[in-house]
């Protein structure tokens, strides 16, 4: 399943390289995921773009039992390698970054790595940056009337809530898989 352009692919390894802010956004959601990774007994979590990998360590401090902590970004080399399907999948300031003709090959690619429930928190309106093409980072921008419909054609939805810039849900995977099983 392809979820992102070649072309693409190198703009974001160039975002990686040259801005060590980028992917910072999940910082200010670890207490959220923590509360949902406590109350659902989750063990296993998958950051899915990463970014540079530091929800697992914002998370720790508010976890009260262990958790494995599986990170994707295929931005960045030492989380490239495809994931494998997690009982809890977060997609943290990442969707609004997808090219939109990728955007249902990644939302069905969240939905084949869910194992129990995701979090997602999905920006509405333009990123702080721009590409090294000039674009804005955010490439698509759409309220969560656009989004809802097409989340909810691959998930149940628990919880939605508006948050300044965007929003966020939580969602229960459809169909239960178990956590660390391949997905194609």
């Amino acid at each position: 399943m392809k979820t992102f352009s070649p072309a693409y692919l190198k703009l974001l390894e160039e975002q990686h390289q040259n801005k060590p802010d980028f992917g910072v956004s999940s910082l200010e959601y670890a207490p959220m995921v923590a509360e949902l990774i406590n109350a659902n007994n989750i063990s296993t979590v998958l950051d899915y773009g990463a970014g540079e990998g530091r929800l697992q360590q914002a998370v720790q401090p508010y976890l009260n039992h262990d958790v494995t902590m599986q990170m994707y970004d295929p931005a960045v080399p030492t989380f490239s390698e495809r994931p494998q399907a997690q009982q809890m999948v977060c997609c943290i300031n990442v969707l609004q970054c997808v090219e939109p003709e990728y955007i249902d090959s990644v939302l069905d690619d969240l939905k084949n790595l869910t194992g129990e429930m995701a979090y997602f928190t999905i920006p509405t309106g333009p990123a702080d940056m721009d590409l090294s093409d000039g674009r804005n980072a955010a490439l698509t921008q759409q309220p969560p009337e656009w989004w809802l419909p097409r989340l909810m054609e691959r998930f149940k939805l628990w919880y939605f809530s508006r948050v300044p810039g965007g929003f966020v849900v939580v969602l229960e995977a459809m169909d239960r898989k178990p956590a660390g099983s391949s997905v194609q």
